[in-house]
C-alpha cells in the first residue's frame, strides 16, 4: 500500500514539475517577443518625420498594440501607455495621446519610477497645445524627476526645452540662465549635440542687440550641424535661426544660404510649418534688399493655400504678404491682407509678442492709402509695444514714419520732434556703420585720387601732343587760342553768375532762419517763466498745506487737555504723529528747490528725531538706520511715512514695557530692477496682545492700505520682536539739476 501511494507521488509530482517548466518557458518566449514589438515600434516611430517613411507612424501603432497585449507587470504596462502615447502625438492625434501621457504619469508615480515620470512629463509638454508657461512648467517637472533619477542627459533636455519655453514666454534673462545650466548638464553627460542650445543663445543675445554674439553662437550652431552625418528635424529650426541672426548683421547672401539650407531640411522631413517658417524669413530677407517682386514669386505658392495653414504660419503669409504688397504699391491686392491682419491684431493681447508681425505692414498700408489717422493709431502702439520690448531698430523705423504721417497732415511741429528722435535712434545704431562707411570712403577716396593723377597724367600727353600739332601750323594755333580764350571767358561768367545766385540764396535762408530762431528763443522765454511761476506756486501750496496740518495738530494738542478719557487722548496724540509725518514732508518740499521730490534719508532722518524728542526716549531705545539716499515723489514719500509712523509709535508703546532697554532698526534699500524694500524692526516683546485676538488695531490696517497703495508685498513677523518689510516698485526720479539744464 504504501508502495503504491509513493509511486502515484512521484508521478504527480513530475507532472507538477513539468508544468511549472513549461509556464516558465512560455513567459520567456513572450519576454522575448514583447521586446521585439517594442523594438519594432520604437524603430518605426524614429522615422515617422521623415518623408521616405510615409506609413512609419501606421506600422509603429501596430507593433505597439501586439506589445500592450503582452503586457503583463505594471512597469510594463505603464511603458506601453507612454510609447503609444508618442506614436499618437506623431500621428498628431493630440487628445489621446495627452490623455495616455498623463495615465502613463500616474503608473510611473505608483511605481516611484522618476525617469518614467519624467518620460511622461515630456510626453505631456509634446502632447498639448497650451502656453508657453505651461510648457515651461511641465519641462521643469521633467528636469526634476530626471534629476532624481540621475539622468543626466536627459535632464539637460528638459532644461534646455523648459529655457526655450520662458523665452518664448518673454523672460529672455531666465531663459539665457536655463540655457546656460543645459550646457552645463549637456557637457556633464559627455552629449557633444549642443547645436540647440548654441542656437538658442544667439536668440537671447538678438533680442539684446548682441550681433557679434549672435553670430559667434550661430556658428557654433551650424559647425556642429555641418560635422554631424544625419540631419535632424531641430537642424532646420537652427539654420533658420542663424539665418536670422545674419539678416539681423545686414549679410544678407548668407542669411539667405542658411535659410535655403534649413528649407531643404523641412522639406526632407515634410514639416510644413517649419517650412513656412523658413521661406517667410526667407521671403523677409528678400525685401531687406528690396527684391520686392522676387519676393512675391516666393509668396504666390503659399497665398493659395492659405486658409488649411495653422494659424501661426497664417500669420507669417498674411503679414509679409501685406508689406511686399505694400511696397510695391499695390495697394489692390494687399486690402484683403489688410483686413486679415486688421483681424487677427484684433484678437491679441497689447503685450502678445505676435503683434510685431501685423503692425509695420498696417502701418504701411495705410500710409499708402492716405488713411493717415489709421496709419498713426497703429503706428503708436508699435512705438508703446517696442518701447516696452526695448526695440531701437523697430524704434527707429516707427519715428521716421511718424514723422512722415504728420508732415502728411501738416503737423510740423510734431514731424520735426519725430524726425529728432528718429535721427537720436538711428545715431545710436549706426556709429559702428558710419565707422566702417568712413574707412569705405577713404579707400575709396584713395582709389579716385591715383585714376585722378592717371587721368592728369594722359591730359598732359595730350596736350603735348597737341603742342607739337600746334608748332607745326601757326594758324592752327591762333585759331586754338582765341577759341580756348572764348570758352574761359564764358566759363568764367557762368561761374560768377551761379555764385551770386548761390550767395542771394543764402541770405534769405538766413534771414528766415535768424526769424525762426528768434522767435524759438522768444517761446522758451515764455515756458521758462511759466514754469518758473508753476514752481513758485507748488512751493506756496505746499507752504499752506503745512501750515494747515499744523494748525491741526495744534487743535488736536488742545483737544487732549479737555478730555478724560486716556484712549481718546491716546488716538488724538496718534493722529498728530500721523500729521507731522505728513506735514514734514510738506515743509521739506516748500523748502527744497525740488518741489516734486523728497530726499528720504533726510526725512526719516527727522522723523525719527521727532519721535526721540516726543516719546523721550532718551539712550533706553537705540535707533539703527541705514537709509539709501533715495529721491522720491509724494506718492510713494507720503505712505512711507505712515508706515514708519505707525511702526515706530506701536515700537515705542508695545516692544518695551517697564522702561525696558531696546533698539528699533529703520532700512531703506534698493534692490535690484527699481524695487525698494522697507524694513522696521524692533528686539521687543513681540507682537501687541491687541493683535492677537483676531482683532486688527487702526495702525495695523493702515499699514495694509498703505501698502496695497504703493502695490507692494507686505510681511509681518513676530519673532524676537517685531519685523514689518515691504517691497514695491518704483520709477527713478530724473535728476531735477539736469532737467534744468538741459531745458
Amino acid at each position: 500500500m504504501k508502495a503504491a501511494l509513493l509511486v502515484i507521488a512521484f508521478v504527480l509530482y513530475m507532472n507538477c514539475d513539468a508544468q511549472v517548466k513549461e509556464k516558465r518557458t512560455s513567459s520567456s518566449q513572450a519576454n522575448t517577443v514583447l521586446k521585439e514589438y517594442v523594438q519594432k515600434a520604437e524603430n518605426h516611430l524614429s522615422h515617422a518625420e521623415e518623408v521616405d517613411f510615409p506609413n512609419a507612424t501606421d506600422s509603429a501603432l501596430y507593433y505597439a498594440r501586439k506589445a500592450e497585449k503582452l503586457s503583463v507587470t505594471k512597469p510594463e504596462v505603464a511603458q506601453n501607455l507612454l510609447l503609444r502615447s508618442k506614436i499618437l502625438a506623431a500621428k498628431y492625434d493630440m487628445p489621446n495621446a495627452h490623455s495616455l501621457a498623463q495615465k502613463a504619469l500616474d503608473s510611473f508615480s505608483s511605481l516611484r519610477d522618476n525617469e518614467g515620470i519624467g518620460d511622461s512629463y515630456v510626453a505631456m509638454a509634446e502632447s498639448k497645445e497650451t502656453d508657453p508657461v505651461e510648457y515651461a512648467s511641465l519641462y521643469e517637472k521633467a528636469s526634476t524627476a530626471y534629476k532624481k533619477a540621475r539622468k543626466t542627459k536627459k535632464e539637460a533636455f528638459a532644461v534646455r526645452e523648459m529655457a526655450f519655453w520662458t523665452m518664448n514666454s518673454g523672460d529672455m534673462a531666465q531663459g539665457k540662465k536655463k540655457l546656460d545650466e543645459a550646457l552645463a548638464l549637456y557637457r556633464k553627460a559627455g552629449d557633444p549635440k549642443v547645436q540647440k542650445v548654441f542656437s538658442l543663445m544667439a536668440i537671447t543675445e538678438l533680442e539684446t542687440g548682441n550681433l557679434d554674439k549672435a553670430i559667434e553662437y550661430s556658428l557654433k550652431a551650424a559647425k556642429l550641424i555641418d560635422a554631424s552625418a544625419k540631419k535632424e528635424k531641430e537642424d532646420g529650426e537652427i539654420y533658420n535661426y542663424t539665418g536670422i541672426a545674419y539678416t539681423q548683421s545686414g549679410d544678407y547672401g548668407t542669411a539667405g544660404r542658411y535659410f535655403k539650407s534649413g528649407y531643404e531640411i523641412a522639406s526632407r522631413y515634410n514639416d510644413q510649418e517649419l517650412k513656412i517658417m523658413v521661406l517667410a524669413n526667407l521671403i523677409a530677407n528678400t525685401m531687406s534688399q528690396k527684391k520686392y517682386k522676387e519676393a512675391l514669386g516666393y509668396l504666390k505658392p503659399l497665398e493659395n493655400d492659405l486658409p488649411n495653414m495653422p494659424p501661426p504660419v497664417q500669420d507669417l503669409v498674411i503679414s509679409r504678404s501685406l508689406l511686399a504688397y505694400s511696397f510695391i504699391n499695390d495697394f489692390k491686392s494687399a486690402q484683403k491682407y489688410a483686413a486679415l491682419a486688421d483681424k487677427k491684431l484684433a484678437s491679441l493681447a497689447p503685450d502678445d509678442q505676435n503683434i510685431r508681425m501685423f503692425l509695420p505692414g498696417l502701418v504701411t498700408y495705410y500710409f499708402g492709402t492716405k488713411q493717415y489717422d489709421k496709419s498713426k493709431k497703429i503706428a503708436l502702439r508699435y512705438r508703446d509695444f517696442s518701447i516696452r520690448n526695448k526695440d531701437k531698430g523697430a524704434l527707429q523705423d516707427i519715428y521716421r514714419r511718424l514723422s512722415q504721417i504728420d508732415s502728411a497732415q501738416n503737423s510740423h511741429a510734431s514731424a520735426l520732434e519725430n524726425y529728432r528722435l528718429y535721427k537720436k535712434y538711428s545715431d545710436s545704431l549706426t556709429n559702428e556703420k558710419v565707422d566702417n562707411r568712413i574707412a569705405e570712403l577713404q579707400v575709396q577716396y584713395e582709389t579716385e585720387k591715383k585714376d585722378n593723377a592717371i587721368k592728369v597724367k594722359d591730359r598732359i600727353n595730350s596736350l603735348l601732343t597737341k603742342e607739337s600739332e600746334l608748332q607745326r601750323s601757326e594758324l592752327s594755333k591762333t585759331t586754338l587760342v582765341r577759341n580756348l580764350s572764348f570758352a574761359a571767358v564764358t566759363l568764367l561768367l557762368f561761374i560768377v553768375t551761379l555764385l551770386i545766385l548761390r550767395y542771394r540764396g543764402k541770405q534769405k535762408t538766413n534771414r528766415l532762419l535768424e526769424s525762426q530762431k528768434n522767435e524759438i528763443n522768444l517761446k522758451n522765454t515764455s515756458l521758462e517763466k511759466l514754469v518758473d511761476e508753476k514752481e513758485w506756486l507748488l512751493k506756496e501750496i505746499h507752504h499752506r498745506v503745512k501750515n494747515n496740518l499744523q494748525m491741526v495738530m495744534s487743535l488736536l494738542n488742545a483737544q487732549t487737555h479737555y478730555l478724560d478719557n486716556e484712549a481718546a487722548a491716546t488716538a488724538i496724540r496718534d493722529s498728530q504723529h500721523r500729521i507731522h509725518s505728513m506735514s514734514l514732508i510738506h515743509k521739506k518740499l516748500y523748502m527744497s528747490d525740488n518741489v516734486t521730490t523728497i530726499n528720504m534719508s533726510v526725512y526719516i532722518g527727522e522723523l525719527i528725531d521727532y519721535f526721540k524728542q516726543i516719546f523721550d526716549t532718551g539712550t533706553r531705545i537705540k535707533f539703527i538706520t541705514e537709509i539709501e539716499p533715495i529721491d522720491l515723489d509724494t506718492s510713494h514719500a507720503v505712505p512711507i511715512g505712515l508706515i514708519i509712523n505707525e511702526c515706530i509709535t506701536n515700537s515705542v508703546k508695545y516692544a518695551f514695557p517697564d522702561n525696558a532697554e531696546g533698539q528699533i532698526s529703520i532700512f531703506l534699500m534698493l534692490l535690484k530692477d527699481d524695487v525698494l524694500k522697507l524694513q522696521t524692526s524692533d528686539d521687543g516683546i513681540g507682537m501687541n496682545p491687541v493683535l492677537g485676538n483676531n482683532k486688527i488695531s487702526l495702525g495695523l490696517k493702515l499699514i495694509r492700505g498703505l501698502a496695497d497703495d504703493l502695490d507692494a508685498k507686505l510681511d509681518i513677523a513676530t519673532q524676537n520682536g517685531v519685523r514689518v518689510s515691504l517691497e514695491f516698485q518704483f520709477e527713478p526720479v530724473p535728476d531735477r539739476s539736469t532737467a534744468t539744464q538741459k531745458r
